[in-house]
Parts: structure tokens; C-alpha cells; sequence
């Protein structure tokens, strides 16, 4: 009696050692098919609550990364554009100084006025940028163009005004933010042809084209008023580019921020994806070197519950 109940028992054992070794073995085999530790929150609650908080921070850095690449892109735009604005600002610069002397004829500074719209035009279209569908000097106003002229040179801006609330700005890191865009009324101004009366480099303008008309249609030797509103403009255009060249300095060292933010979240992402790789992926040579000697013991496991069930059977008879 008692050698059968110590043999049940013994059967019982080597039936539960099965079990689990089919179950390691299977284990085993989902993990060098899929190649990760954990492949559901029963194999290791622990880990798996882990994983899970680390695919959350990388799910972050993600956004946060495709935040910085989308302020990179805004920012050349910027740059390019307001690298063109102060070209043409110091071509009116020289133009100005050309004009202003008093021995040019009407055919010539009527020439320098048709350039001097031509630039005005210009920078209209280049205050006028877009990028990714949006224009970039808008304020949040981004689907309206910046500035319009009408026929009479009326220059209006059509974004939300510097005064306001302007900035768009985005998330790169936990509180910490970048601002996108400058307003155009700051950086260009604008001019209201009927009255006379603007700001910035379009007032500018549209003074300087209006000395150089006076200057062109007036006698040299009565009067010369043209000319000195000519050269008394040089000091506005040069006012006008100091203020566009300190945004864009300012602008390009949020860039520079920017690029200091790709770089510590491309750290942080190599950081993450390691942690993430030492809780989840198996060394698949280690996973298979355990799944031959997985099978190996469940192998011996069932050749050890045959031979015992054979002399189980034998002591039947005794």
C-alpha cells in the first residue's frame, strides 16, 4: 500500500516536471520567435509595467523631436527670407546714396525709383513666405497672406499684429518651449497711401519714392528738397535693416537652441531604446542555446516518467 501511494506520488511529480518543462519550452520558443523577454503583462507584470513606461517617454521624445524638426524647418525659412530682406534693404541703402546726388537727371533717378519698387515688391513677396502650407510672418494668423498691396501702394498687414497675441510656439521638452514666428508689422511695417502715414521699411519706401519723384520733377537750381529727403531716407533705411538683422540674430539663436534640443533628445532616444532593449529583447543566441537544453530536459523528463510507469507497472504484479 504504501509503495503504491509513494509511487503516485512519484508519477504525480513527474507529470507536474512535464508540464512545466513544456511550459518553459514553449516560453522559450515565443521568445526566439519574437525575439523579446516579455511578450504579454502575464510573462513578468514587473517588466511589463516598465516597458510600457519607457514606450510612454519614447512615445514623448518622438513628438518632441518632430516639434524641433518642424521649428528647424521654419527657421531656415526665416532665415532664408530675412537673408533676402537685408540684401534688398542695403541695395536701397546704396540707391539712396546714388540718388542723392544732386547732379543725377530725371531719366536717372526715375531709373533708381522703378528699382526701388521693384524692391518694394520684393519683400512683399518675401514677407509673404510660407512654409508647410503656412505663412511664416502671420502671427497666428497663418492661413491669411501677410501683407496685400493695393493699387495706390496701400501695403496692409494681414496678420495678427505684434500688440497681441502673436507667438505660436511648440514643445521640445517637459515645460519648455520655442517660439516660431515674428510678427510682420514688427519686422516690415506697413503704409496707408491715403493718409501718408506708416512704419518699418514700407514707409520707407514709400517715402523714398515719393522724394525721388519731387527730386526728378523739380528744378535743380530753385529748389533741391528732393534731394536732401533722399539722403535724410538713409537714415531710416538703415534703422529699418538694424531691426529686421537683430530679429534675425535673435532668431537664429532660437535655431541654435533648437539644434541643442535634437541633440539631447537623439541622446535621450539612444537612452530609452537601451532600457527598453535590456527589459524586452532576448540574446537570441543565449535564447537558443536554452531552448536546445529546454528540450533536452523535457527529453529526459518524459524518458524518466516512461521507465517509471514501467516499474510501476511491474510492481502491480507483486
Amino acid at each position: 500500500m504504501i509503495t503504491r501511494v509513494s509511487t503516485s506520488l512519484m508519477q504525480n511529480n513527474l507529470i507536474s516536471q512535464i508540464s512545466n518543462n513544456q511550459n518553459k519550452l514553449y516560453e522559450l520558443q515565443i521568445q526566439a520567435l519574437t525575439g523579446k523577454k516579455v511578450n504579454s503583462i502575464l510573462d513578468n507584470p514587473v517588466d511589463a509595467a516598465k516597458i510600457l513606461s519607457v514606450l510612454e517617454e519614447q512615445g514623448k521624445v518622438e513628438s518632441y523631436k518632430t516639434n524641433v524638426n518642424a521649428a528647424q524647418g521654419e527657421y531656415e525659412a526665416m532665415d532664408n527670407a530675412l537673408a533676402i530682406v537685408v540684401e534688398k534693404i542695403q541695395r536701397l541703402n546704396e540707391l539712396a546714396n546714388s540718388a542723392g546726388n544732386e547732379y543725377n537727371t530725371p531719366e536717372n533717378l526715375n531709373a533708381i525709383k522703378n528699382e526701388v519698387s521693384s524692391i518694394k515688391q520684393t519683400i512683399i513677396d518675401i514677407a509673404n513666405t510660407q512654409y508647410d502650407g503656412r505663412y511664416i510672418f502671420s502671427g497666428t494668423n497663418t492661413g491669411t497672406p501677410t501683407f496685400t498691396m493695393s493699387d495706390d501702394g496701400t501695403v496692409t498687414y494681414g496678420g495678427t499684429p505684434s500688440t497681441g497675441d502673436y507667438k505660436r510656439q511648440v514643445e521640445v521638452s517637459q515645460g519648455t518651449y520655442l517660439t516660431l514666428n515674428a510678427a510682420g508689422d514688427s519686422l516690415f511695417g506697413s503704409y496707408d497711401a491715403a493718409t501718408g502715414t506708416g512704419t518699418g521699411i514700407f514707409k520707407t519706401i514709400a517715402d523714398l519714392e515719393a522724394s525721388l519723384d519731387k527730386a526728378a520733377n523739380e528744378d535743380a537750381d530753385i529748389s533741391s528738397e528732393g534731394f536732401a529727403e533722399i539722403r535724410a531716407s538713409i537714415t531710416s533705411i538703415q534703422d529699418d535693416l538694424r531691426n529686421i538683422t537683430n530679429v534675425r540674430t535673435q532668431y537664429g539663436t532660437y535655431a541654435q537652441k533648437a539644434d541643442l534640443s535634437e541633440n539631447s533628445l537623439s541622446d535621450t532616444a539612444i537612452l530609452l531604446e537601451s532600457d527598453r532593449s535590456d527589459l524586452q529583447d532576448v540574446d537570441l543566441y543565449e535564447a537558443y542555446s536554452n531552448l536546445v537544453y529546454q528540450q533536452y530536459a523535457l527529453q529526459a523528463s518524459m524518458q524518466v516518467s516512461a521507465m517509471t510507469l514501467q516499474q510501476s507497472s511491474l510492481l502491480n504484479y507483486i
